[in-house]
C-alpha cells in the first residue's frame, strides 16, 4: 500500500498488525517514518512486548487447556529476552501436561525452555533438554523443527559433525525448513574446514532465497 502511495491504507494495515516484531520492523526501516509517529507507544518495541505479553495472559487465563496459547506467551516472553519468565512458563507446562489438550505443542515448550537455558550461558542443560524434544513427535509425525534447531545449537557449539548427523535425518521440509538445514550445513562444513562441501549449501541457500 505504501508503495502504490496508499498512505492511509499503510497506517491502517500497520495498526492492525502492531506487534512487537513489526514494531522493530517499522523503527528500523525509514520508509515507514513517514506513516508511524515517533510517539506512537504501539510502535516502540518493549511496550509493544508488554501489550502483548499482557494480552496472551489474559488469553491462557480463558484458554488453560491450550498449550499452543501457552506457547504463544513464551514465544512472546523470548522475544522480549524475558528468559526466566519464559522458562518458569515451561517448565510450569512439562510438571503437569495432561491438563492441556494439544499436547502436539509440547516439544516447543522444550524448545523455549532449551533457548532460555542457552542465553543464560547453561550451554549442557540447554542441549539436553534440545535434545530429548527433537525425539518427540510433532502432532504425530516425526519432529522436523525441533532437530532442525538441535542441529543449529550443535554447530554454533562448535560441534559440526553432530550437528550435521542432526539434520541428516530430517525429511519432507518446507523451504524454509530446507534453508535453515542448508545454513547448519554450510556453517559446519566451513567449521570443518571443507570449503567445497560448503559451497554447495551457499548455492542452495542462494537459489532458495
Amino acid at each position: 500500500r505504501a508503495a502504490a502511495r496508499n498512505l492511509d491504507g499503510a497506517r491502517a494495515a500497520l495498526a492492525d498488525a502492531a506487534s512487537p516484531t513489526v514494531a522493530v520492523w517499522v523503527r528500523s526501516d525509514r520508509r515507514f517514518d513517514a506513516l508511524v509517529s515517533p510517539d506512537d507507544p504501539r510502535f516502540e518495541p518493549l511496550h509493544a512486548a508488554d501489550a502483548e505479553i499482557s494480552r496472551l495472559r489474559a488469553a491462557v487465563a480463558e484458554r488453560p487447556s491450550s498449550l499452543e496459547t501457552l506457547r504463544e506467551l513464551g514465544d512472546t516472553l523470548l522475544l522480549a529476552g524475558r528468559n526466566e519468565e519464559a522458562m518458569a512458563l515451561a517448565d510450569d507446562a512439562l510438571a503437569n501436561p495432561s491438563r492441556f489438550d494439544d499436547l502436539g505443542e509440547m516439544p516447543w515448550m522444550l524448545n523455549h525452555r532449551a533457548t532460555a537455558l542457552r542465553r543464560m550461558g547453561r550451554n549442557a542443560e540447554a542441549l539436553a533438554v534440545l535434545t530429548e524434544a527433537a525425539s518427540m513427535p510433532e502432532f504425530g509425525r516425526p519432529n522436523i523443527s525441533q532437530a532442525l534447531n538441535l542441529g543449529w545449537l550443535l554447530m554454533a557449539m562448535g560441534r559440526p559433525r553432530d550437528a550435521l548427523a542432526a539434520v541428516a535425518r530430517v525429511e519432507d521440509m518446507s523451504d524454509y525448513g530446507l534453508l535453515v538445514q542448508s545454513a547448519v550445513r554450510l556453517r559446519a562444513y566451513r567449521q570443518l574446514e571443507l570449503a567445497d562441501d560448503a559451497a554447495v549449501w551457499l548455492d542452495r541457500i542462494r537459489e532458495g532465497r
